[in-house]
């Protein structure tokens, strides 16, 4: 039971990450590609999304419409990339998938079956697991999400 537990609260965590592991250091935009969707927050809570054309040493580059747009690096509070939830999908779909076919398979064992109750949760949950991770990784793959790649490093308060 506490490996279980253990488990969940791993994949949780994985599944929903908390906003600390965001990286504040410019080195962390070099995964960022040219032409691929970005949000880019500023420190007075203005947005603006476009394709990320580039960095150079104080400002982004991005292209929100068909005009190029400089943002000063110093005036950003975080950066976002929008991509796809294709693994957060796929775990999804194994642990629902595995966790319906184990029900399944224990509740339609009968008396006289050759496999127990036991033994047919087993197999429901590996045939529904495996069932599951396809749908969730298809569903991930379509489904548009942000990513976080940038987050400024927060300001120590006035007065310390």
């Amino acid at each position: 039971m506490g490996r279980a537990l253990l488990l969940a609260g791993s994949l949780l965590t994985w599944i929903h990450p908390s906003p600390a592991r965001a990286q504040a250091t410019y080195g962390s935009l070099s995964t960022l590609k040219p032409n691929h969707w970005i949000r880019v927050e500023k420190l007075d809570d203005t947005r603006i999304e476009g394709r990320f054309l580039e960095v150079k040493v104080d400002s982004l580059y991005l292209r929100p419409d068909s005009s190029q747009v400089a943002i000063a690096m110093a005036s950003v509070a975080r950066i976002d990339e929008r991509g796809h939830a294709t693994g957060k999908g796929a775990w999804i779909g194994l642990v629902v998938g595995a966790a319906t076919g184990a029900l399944v398979g224990a509740a339609s064992s009968q008396e006289g079956d050759f496999f127990g109750p036991g033994a047919s949760a087993v197999a429901g949950g590996i045939v529904f697991g495996f069932v599951g991770t396809g749908v969730g990784t298809i569903v991930g793959a379509v489904t548009h999400r942000w990513h976080r790649r940038y987050q400024a490093p927060e300001k120590a308060p006035a007065g310390n």
